[in-house]
């Protein structure tokens, strides 16, 4: 008995021996890697005539984001980047694209525009419209499907499904005619706001930086931020043409709309910002 205390002791003293040892080790915490270059790219079809579109969304917040922080266009960029312009005064560069193709063709015109820039391993950040999402309301998401949207499905074929996206929601009808049409005069009242609400996203985004995207969604997707009416605040200038964007054309081009048979979005609920990081 005496012999299997004192066994019983031993395995005692070496268990603590060991927790003791684990708690000196210094053991280092994953770091998170910093994107070299942070990229903007505001969905949306070529042409200066569809920038007044519900699908050219993307690229109405993103030519608000251009005239807030006076970025620099990139003049000696013809293909392959054109129009793309550059945020002064941040530690790493800050790139505003515009779209450089048909919707449907994004994904391959984000890699060669950021072949063109020399920004293979940017971060993006991808600004859409949304046709489930209700005019009014924005949502940011870390990752997640393309909801049908064929200009994510695009990006998703290039790169994956784990990059950001600020979508905005246009409401209405699933058709082409839908997405490829203008805002009403009563519609578009709300639009310039979202427009402007939307820009603060991104700004934040570029700001805090994709490696704290927890905070980005936590303060974009609350309801008191991602839920616009015409009783919000009027934004400080509105788009109503794109001066910091000229659309890129393209030789006999033909409007392709971001969905096939006018399916695409996602579901949720109304007005609502409220759901997982991915969905």
């Amino acid at each position: 008995m005496a012999a299997d205390m004192a066994r019983a002791q031993r395995r005692a003293k070496g268990k603590r021996a060991r927790d003791e040892s684990k708690k000196d080790e210094k053991v280092p915490k994953r770091a998170r890697v910093r994107a070299p270059a942070l990229v903007v790219f505001g969905l949306g079809n070529v042409g200066e005539e569809r920038f007044k579109e519900r699908h050219n969304f993307g690229q109405r917040v993103l030519a608000a984001v251009a005239e807030q922080k006076a970025a620099i266009l990139l003049e000696d960029l013809q293909t392959g980047a054109k129009g793309t312009r550059s945020v002064p005064g941040s530690e790493r560069p800050w790139l505003l694209l515009p779209p450089q193709s048909h919707i449907n063709d994004s994904g391959r015109a984000l890699r060669g525009a950021l072949e063109a820039l020399n920004q293979t391993v940017a971060t993006p950040l991808v600004v859409v419209d949304d046709v489930a999402i209700p005019l009014g309301t924005i949502r940011f998401r870390a990752k997640g499907s393309s909801g049908g949207h064929n200009g994510l499905k695009s990006i998703e074929a290039e790169f994956g499904a784990d990059y950001h996206r600020l979508k905005v929601g246009i409401g209405g009808e699933r058709s082409k005619d839908h997405v490829v049409g203008e805002f009403s005069p009563e519609e578009e009242a709300i639009a310039e706001l979202v427009i402007a609400r939307a820009a603060e996203a991104v700004s934040l985004w570029l700001e805090l930086g994709p490696e704290e995207i927890e905070q980005v969604l936590a303060r974009v997707n609350r309801p008191d931020f991602c839920n616009v009416s015409k009783t919000s605040k009027e934004p400080a200038s509105a788009v109503d043409g794109p001066p910091a964007f000229a659309s890129v054309p393209v030789a006999g081009s033909q409007l392709i709309s971001g969905n096939k048979d006018g399916k695409e979005g996602e579901s949720i609920k109304e007005a609502s910002c409220s759901g997982g990081p991915s969905d």
